[in-house]
C-alpha cells in the first residue's frame, strides 16, 4: 500500500521549504537541567495540571485504551500502564525543558488509519523525532511555521474523522448507550471535556436508576 499520509506529509515539506530561506542544519542541541522552585510548582499545578487532568484521564486513558483494545485485541493495554507510562515520561523529561506530553485516542487513531499497525512505526517516529531535535533543533521553526495549514488540516480531517467512526455506537447498542453518546459529545463540544465527562456519567447513573 502507498503511505498516503508520508505523501502528503513530503509534500507539505518541500512547499514550506520552498517558502524559507533559513539554513536548517544548526548542529546537535543537547538539552539541559532546568531550575525551577516551589513557587514554579504551584503555578503549573493551578495552571496546566489541574484544568488538564478531565482531558488526559478521558483521551490519553480511558479512550486510548478503549480504542487501543478495538484495533488490536490481541494485544491487551491496561489503563494503569497507560497511567503510569504518562507519569513517568513527564517526571523525567520535564527537567530537561520538555513540554508535557501523553498519549491520544485521536494520534492512535490516525496512525492506524494511516498503516500503522506494528511497534516498529512508534520507534521510526521516535527516531526521526530525536533526529530533528538533537541536529536541527530551534533551526526548524521557520520550517513548522510556514508548513501547508491546508496539508495540515488534511491529515488531522482524516484523523478525526477515524476517530469518529470508532467512537459511533455500535448496532448492538441500546437506546440508554446512544442517548449518553450524543448527549455527553454535545454537552463537551458546547462547554469542556470535563464538564461533558460529568454529565455522562450523572445520566447515565440516572437512566440507569429509572430503568
Amino acid at each position: 500500500r502507498v503511505p498516503v499520509a508520508l505523501v502528503i506529509f513530503l509534500f507539505g515539506v518541500i512547499v514550506a521549504t520552498s517558502q524559507t530561506q533559513s539554513t536548517f542544519l544548526s548542529g546537535p542541541k543537547m538539552p539541559t537541567l532546568v531550575q525551577s522552585n516551589g513557587g514554579d510548582f504551584a503555578r503549573a499545578l493551578a495552571n496546566a495540571a489541574l484544568p488538564q487532568l478531565p482531558l488526559t484521564l478521558l483521551n490519553s486513558i480511558i479512550a486510548t485504551q478503549a480504542l487501543a483494545s478495538e484495533l488490536f485485541p490481541d494485544r491487551p493495554c491496561s489503563v494503569g500502564r497507560l497511567a503510569v507510562s504518562i507519569g513517568v515520561l513527564n517526571v523525567v523529561f520535564c527537567w530537561f525543558g520538555a513540554v508535557p506530553s501523553c498519549h491520544g485516542a485521536g494520534g492512535l487513531a490516525a496512525q492506524h488509519r494511516f498503516g500503522a499497525r506494528t511497534t516498529l512505526s512508534i520507534v521510526v517516529l521516535g527516531v526521526v523525532k530525536l533526529v530533528c531535535a538533537l541536529f536541527f533543533g530551534t533551526s526548524l521553526h521557520p520550517l513548522l511555521k510556514a508548513f501547508p495549514k491546508s496539508v495540515l488540516g488534511v491529515l488531522l480531517a482524516f484523523s478525526g474523522l477515524e476517530l469518529a467512526l470508532k467512537a459511533m455506537p455500535r448496532s448492538s447498542a441500546t437506546q440508554q448507550e446512544l442517548t449518553v453518546t450524543l448527549c455527553t459529545a454535545a454537552v463537551a463540544l458546547v462547554y469542556k471535556t470535563g464538564i461533558g465527562f460529568l454529565f455522562g456519567v450523572v445520566l447515565w447513573l440516572l437512566l440507569s436508576g429509572l430503568a
